[in-house]
């Protein structure tokens, strides 16, 4: 006999699934009907602020929509335990897909990002050249180029990217929508094996938190916009750190290191990542002779992968490379050092400080391998989520809020601190293109600099530093009061 669901658990339901429907909406009306794709595809490189001369509220819908969604999810994130697992799954699902499909139709008016990326895959699905060496700037006839900023730049990109950008170009043919649509289409395929792959993680390690943490990934507004509203491929170098998270849990060493240099092979922010796999990897196994073997399988295994991605475009070691913009500056602590001593050092301030940067980025993240050998119960995800944090707080040069889906993606593998680190992080930098960049740039005169680098960064990453710091205080007060406490069991009883 089937026993009725309580009235707690039908109003979890009707809770949830109005957190759902309410999300989509909030996401239609705020985020895509102002600028439908179907409406200002003719104008090339809109932006938020082309949209404020026609919608002049848009800034504040913008501000009010994320804060609301911000909100719902963390109602489903309390919501989703207290209905049935199954029910939560469908709404979940649901709700995310809903998200994502409104998403698709609305103009990437948040970065032209995703025209570069069509204009480059064109170069070789379409052009059967080469974009690591062949530049947007040789194709002034195509139907995209005046939708792009970067003309005159071979790919950022790593040449597993180039090969998905190339097939889904070839694939879209010449239509501005379709090339769209299909590109946005191919990061929300690795949206979905993402949220998999977390929801397996967590089934493991945290099995009392599959639904509510899934559902903090799936639902994230930032990530949903970034993907299927903007067409940012950091969920395609995301969903290659999380299946190496996945497959070093599962203690499969070989496809760890396959999976990072996967997304290696599409961003290079992976390979910070490689010392603390090659930490958990030597802890996991015993004797000098095992691990030698194994380094030397894994790296030949990781050289014939990037040797297969690199081949169609291979071309001399000189185009041997994944990054081409780290003498750019922007709203970090590098940026800053670099406008203080631009004055002083001229153009020899930018090699300078990206040295610097690298150098501190590289004692940290060995750092973070070496802690990770002496304390395997530190996991690979807490070392990986701890070098690329610190790498977006403290030494990246180039910074956007569309990073931040990096370590959201770890810190929801987490225990409960870093999980809100990560959230103060992704919510708080979204003020740079809704406050902080109009307040800088969209009136003449500008700041001068380096003020306005100061005040753009300080604006945009001051309380994702505070609040950073004061949880690490208070974590350190926690330890420190753990450490004086009696042992179990001596404590005076009192009355």
């Amino acid at each position: 006999m089937k026993t009725r669901p309580s009235t707690q658990t039908i109003l979890a339901l009707l809770g949830l699934t109005s957190a759902a429907a309410l999300s989509v909406g909030i996401i239609w009306q705020f985020l895509v009907q102002p600028a439908l794709l179907s409406e200002y595809i003719s104008k090339p490189l809109l932006s938020l602020w082309h949209i404020q001369k026609s919608v002049p509220d848009i800034q504040t819908r913008m501000i009010f929509g994320f804060i609301a969604l911000g909100l719902l999810n963390g109602a489903g994130w309390w919501l989703i335990r207290k209905v049935p697992k199954a029910w939560g799954w469908i709404l979940l699902v649901l709700g995310g897909l809903g998200s994502a499909a409104a998403l698709l139709w609305m103009y990437p008016y948040g970065a032209s990002d995703i025209f570069d990326y069509i204009v480059r895959g064109r170069i070789s699905g379409v052009y059967s050249g080469n974009p690591f060496i062949n530049l947007p700037a040789e194709y002034p006839n195509d139907p995209f180029y005046n939708y792009m900023w970067w003309h005159d730049a071979p790919t950022a990109y790593g040449p597993l990217w180039e090969l998905l950008a190339g097939l889904s170009a070839r694939l879209a043919g010449d239509g501005i929508i379709a090339n769209v649509i299909a590109f946005k289409c191919l990061s929300g395929v690795f949206w979905i094996g993402s949220t998999a792959v977390v929801a397996r993680i967590l089934h493991r390690s945290n099995p009392s938190q599959v639904l509510p943490r899934t559902l903090l990934f799936a639902w994230n507004p930032i990530l949903l916009y970034e993907t299927f509203g903007n067409g940012h491929n950091d969920i395609v170098m995301v969903f290659f750190i999380l299946l190496a998270c996945w497959a070093f849990l599962e203690n499969k060493l070989l496809p760890g290191f396959l999976a990072l240099t996967g997304g290696v092979l599409v961003k290079f922010v992976p390979g910070l990542l490689l010392p603390a796999a090659l930490a958990f990897s030597w802890r996991s196994l015993t004797g000098t002779r095992s691990r030698v073997r194994f380094t030397l399988l894994a790296g030949m295994a990781c050289a014939a992968l990037v040797a297969a991605t690199y081949a169609p475009f291979f071309s001399g070691f000189q185009n041997f490379y994944l990054a081409h913009q780290q003498t750019l500056f922007t709203t970090s602590l590098p940026a800053v050092t670099y406008q203080l001593l631009k004055g002083w050092l001229g153009g020899y301030a930018s090699p300078y400080v990206s040295l610097g940067a690298w150098i501190l980025t590289a004692i940290w993240v060995f750092w973070q391998a070496f802690r990770l050998w002496r304390q395997p119960e530190i996991g690979f995800p807490q070392a990986a989520f701890h070098s690329l944090y610190f790498f977006l707080l403290v030494t990246i040069t180039w910074f956007q809020p569309w990073y931040t889906p990096w370590v959201l993606a770890l810190a929801v593998l987490l225990p409960s601190p870093w999980l809100w680190m990560a959230e103060v992080l992704v919510f708080f930098t979204r003020s740079k293109p809704l406050i902080f960049v109009p307040i800088t740039y969209w009136e003449s005169p500008y700041p001068p600099q380096p003020w306005l680098e100061i005040q753009l960064t300080l604006g945009v990453m001051g309380i994702p530093w505070l609040f950073t710091l004061a949880a690490l205080l208070r974590d350190r007060v926690y330890l420190h009061k753990a450490a004086q406490a009696p042992p179990p069991g001596t404590e005076k009883i009192g009355f």
